[in-house]
């Protein structure tokens, strides 16, 4: 509860700082992107093999390791180049959204071409082979700091998906408005959801039950999770538009 360095770290740093970039161009944007993205990939040669004893600044915003008594998992530094990434698509859907529907589907999908020719190399860009046999140790890529891999898998997969799900808002708007209660009260889900999922698997079991047990927890924290960030969103959007209870 105190050493652990986590994705709220991240997460509010990156919201912090992509807020003040917010007037930057679109070019810088991206070149500040890309090279806050390539950080880890640049600077994990010089501190192989020192993960456990870091420099505190390295740790806290470009590799993840153990510093000053600190486990540190998400620098901050990786995480705000695909935030500023994310403002600069969100300011292309804004300004030319059909271009940037087409974009999203082509970028994405070479992207995860990408990661796949990072992963079955096994060198630059991945940070280390993760150990593993089969398809889901092929798939199974460094997080903490987020290689290239990493990065081009998940934002690919992510933008090959949404002109899917928008293909699929417009056919079943119902169900998509289902989940978009989720999206609304995120920070309430990732906080309520570290309760409910631990109090699930007490119930449902120990480690190791196998993927039947973990779906059947997985939906079970949705249906109770949905109820309660629906009261959340309800309440927020009653409180006065500068409310702390806006921010959460």
């Amino acid at each position: 509860w105190f050493n652990y360095v986590g994705v709220l770290y991240a997460l509010g740093i990156s919201m912090a700082v992509a807020g003040a970039l917010s007037r930057w161009s679109s070019a810088a944007l991206g070149i500040l992107s890309l090279g806050l993205i390539l950080l880890p990939e640049i600077t994990a040669p010089v501190f192989r093999g020192r993960e456990s004893s870091l420099p505190p600044a390295v740790a806290l915003t470009i590799l993840a390791g153990k510093s000053a008594g600190l486990n540190i998992y998400f620098p901050a530094l990786p995480w705000l180049g695909l935030t500023t990434g994310g403002l600069l698509l969100g300011r292309l859907f804004l300004q030319r959204p059909r271009q940037a529907w087409r974009l999203a589907g082509s970028l994405g999908a070479g992207l995860t071409g990408a990661a796949l020719l990072l992963r079955w190399n096994g060198g630059p860009g991945t940070l280390g082979v993760v150990e593993g046999r089969g398809w889901i140790g092929f798939l199974t890529f460094v997080k903490y700091s987020p290689s290239l891999a990493y990065v081009a898998w998940n934002a690919g997969l992510i933008l090959v998906s949404l002109p899917v799900f928008n293909w699929v808002a417009q056919a079943l708007p119902g169900w998509t408005r289902l989940g978009v209660i989720y999206g609304r009260s995120s920070l309430f889900f990732y906080v309520a959801h570290l309760v409910i999922y631990a109090g699930l698997s007490r119930i449902l079991g120990p480690p190791g039950q196998g993927l039947p047990v973990v779906l059947l927890c997985w939906a079970a924290g949705l249906l109770i999770l949905w109820p309660m960030c629906r009261w959340y969103f309800q309440f927020k959007r009653s409180t006065p538009l500068d409310s702390w209870w806006r921010l959460f």
